[in-house]
């Protein structure tokens, strides 16, 4: 399948599945809300419950655990911008530890087995990481994959030390503010005490909002594919130049004849 035909199928896919979700949202919108405030008015109310949603959101850091970026987006919602970051950010970085600690401390990356196109994925990071350092760990890291995923690549790769997987994951951890402020967002809009107005411009903020995070994302997310194919070139080409010979095979045999004939005539 070529790389058109992949992308024009992701946008389909992605077109369907965000139509699907629209619609029962749409249909639930009324429970799905009411529930929610319901729930953010129960987290703040406990004195402790910043700790329970960072620990949410740890939980779900860890792969093969699903709903990391809702967890992430609850915070905003139940908090607000900026508080609701601590959480969001102390639970990414604490996910990224515990994914580290059970792959690497307990060898729990024996029974993992990765599909084809994670483990192409997989090894052009190895790749790239060997060439790019730390700088390439960070960028992996702040590239919009998922955060299950990079914490699992990152902790398999062996060139990866644990104080370069730290830092880094440390620094990455901050790219979820984003999320948290989207969950903010959301909390406005739901909020039936605010006047009409103050909703649409909510809205419309948003939206400009959202539309340069999938902006920067998408492009930060180029770069990094960009830099892991280029250090997957120089591999290659530092590969081939280590097993090509020094000489030609037809300079050689030619060298070889006439070595051979000056002797005879020598003779």
């Amino acid at each position: 399948m070529t790389t058109r035909r992949k992308l024009f199928t992701f946008i389909i896919t992605t077109c369907i599945i965000s139509a699907i979700l629209f619609s029962l949202f749409g249909h639930y919108k009324t429970d799905i809300i009411e529930f929610l405030q319901k729930f953010a008015i129960k987290m703040r109310s406990h004195k402790y419950s910043p700790i329970l949603m960072a620990t949410i959101v740890s939980i779900t850091g860890i792969p093969p655990v699903f709903g990391f970026t809702f967890a992430v987006t609850l915070t905003g919602f139940v908090y607000g911008f900026p508080k609701g970051c601590i959480p969001a950010t102390v639970g990414a970085f604490l996910s990224a530890l515990i994914t580290c600690g059970l792959i690497r401390k307990f060898k729990f990356g024996k029974n993992i087995k990765l599909s084809d196109k994670r483990q192409e994925l997989y090894l052009g990071m190895q790749d790239a990481i060997t060439h790019g350092g730390f700088k390439m760990i960070v960028l992996i890291r702040i590239c919009p994959l998922p955060w299950q995923l990079t914490n699992l690549f990152l902790s398999l790769v062996p060139t990866v030390s644990l104080k370069s997987y730290i830092f880094a994951s440390l620094i990455g951890a901050f790219r979820f503010n984003m999320d948290v402020w989207v969950g903010s967002q959301l909390a406005d809009l739901s909020d039936p005490n605010l006047p009409p107005e103050t909703h649409k411009a909510t809205l419309i903020y948003m939206c400009i909002g959202i539309l340069v995070l999938l902006s920067s994302g998408l492009w930060i997310y180029k770069v990094t594919m960009l830099k892991i194919r280029e250090q997957q070139e120089k591999l290659l080409m530092a590969e081939q130049g280590e097993h090509q010979p020094l000489l030609d095979p037809s300079l050689a045999h030619t060298a070889t004849t006439a070595v051979t004939g000056a002797l005879l005539i020598n003779k």
